[in-house]
């Protein structure tokens, strides 16, 4: 009995999931594809995803992954016949161009721990706070990222170090959506 109302929450849970995904699917008018995770990187030194879709769905390098609320959580690197690698966005080989804010624009990189964002180089163009979002040419709204979470300039510094609190808020995935 105890493993029937286990499954019972388990798929209830599922369910809810899927809903949001499909409410975003639906309010943003866009072609999202759900994929089931085969395997998640052994090392704790990269942070990727085997993904069960490829060629045979349709996935391309470079395609962007998020969670079911539309949050930013990774982009496809390398696409097979029938499964994918996804590179999560706190890895340290991510890097995606992104906005801050209204005006500002940088480089997005991956920490083990999280993100920041490189080559900006006046701190007043930028806040605490600001949101850290991407925009592709194939989506008519702005994915979210972050937002600022530090920033910091030393004298002799080029370039501001600016850390990111990303919103996607976990890094363990049952079901991902690619953007198409």
């Amino acid at each position: 009995m105890q493993i029937k109302i286990k499954e019972f929450q388990d798929l209830k849970k599922e369910n809810q999931y899927l809903r949001k995904a499909l409410n975003f699917k639906k309010s943003n008018k866009i072609d999202l594809v759900g994929v089931g995770i085969l395997s998640f990187s052994p090392s704790s030194w990269q942070r990727y995803l085997l993904l069960n879709g490829g060629e045979d769905i349709n996935l391309k390098k470079g395609l962007l992954a998020v969670n079911e609320k539309g949050k930013l959580i990774g982009k496809i690197t390398e696409v097979k016949k029938t499964f994918s690698h996804l590179l999560l966005i706190n890895d340290p080989n991510f890097k995606l161009s992104v906005f801050v804010g209204k005006f500002s624009s940088g480089l997005l990189k991956g920490t083990l721990t999280g993100a920041k964002i490189l080559y900006i180089e006046k701190k007043e163009a930028i806040k605490k706070g600001d949101k850290v979002w991407v925009k592709t040419d194939s989506l008519s709204f702005p994915i979210e990222v972050g937002k600022v979470k530090s920033i910091k300039k030393g004298t002799y510094q080029l370039f501001c170090d600016i850390a990111v609190e990303l919103t996607s808020e976990s890094i363990f995935f049952n079901k991902i959506f690619i953007l198409r």
